[in-house]
């Protein structure tokens, strides 16, 4: 079965998309309540630099069975639907190290799934990209912040990266919050039934050069 996505269906999406494939910007905050697509706008950026601009790729979760249980139930789907992905990633295979649930190759990159308290490989991997998700469940290891761990890893690369999303928890000591506040906090305006309030979702952007 093939999908169609539309960005009509939940517009203010277009602009956090836009940002995530702009080179100018170098880091793209998320911070938004629940169930407005931030796992789907993620999904979108592994599809586009799988397709469009092949790089590699990490990806982090606050835990192993969350990426585990994202691969399998979200990528795994959206990859076998959409044929300029399904003809570029090969189906994991019992006997094939290079494409497992956490693991997948294609022309260009791989793509390197972690959960947050599964980081001890990652002294071995760099990536340009690094897709992190639901950062406040984050846990921080002897080996130190997750987030700067995985940022470290692009280092040596000009086009890097750092994608950030979490629903907002706990004001000031929560990851995305600080993230939030040395960015440029732009949102997307939505007129409420009752005109005293205002809807908004939250992106922030840290634009280079």
């Amino acid at each position: 079965m093939r999908t169609c996505w539309r960005t009509s269906r939940a517009p203010y999406q277009k602009g956090i998309m836009d940002a995530i494939s702009d080179r100018k910007i170098e880091k793209v905050t998320i911070m938004t309540s629940a169930q407005v697509g931030k796992t789907s706008i993620l999904n979108n950026a592994i599809g586009y630099y799988i397709h469009q601009s092949p790089k590699s790729i990490i990806v982090m979760h606050p835990t192993l069975k969350d990426a585990k249980d994202w691969s399998t139930f979200k990528l795994a789907p959206m990859v076998a639907s959409t044929p300029a992905l399904k003809d570029r990633v090969a189906k994991p295979r019992a006997r094939d190290k290079t494409n497992t649930t956490l693991r997948k190759e294609y022309p260009g990159g791989y793509l390197m799934i972690f959960g947050s308290n599964s980081t001890s490989e990652l002294r071995v991997r760099s990536s340009p990209i690094i897709l992190c998700d639901e950062v406040d469940a984050y846990m921080t290891t002897t080996e130190g912040d997750p987030i700067n761990l995985l940022w470290k890893r692009a280092n040596s690369f000009r086009d890097r990266k750092l994608v950030l999303t979490s629903n907002p928890t706990v004001k000031d000591i929560r990851r995305i919050d600080q993230a939030w506040e040395v960015s440029d906090k732009r949102g997307y305006h939505v007129s409420c039934p009752n005109l005293s309030q205002v809807a908004m979702v939250k992106m922030g952007l840290f634009i280079v050069g």
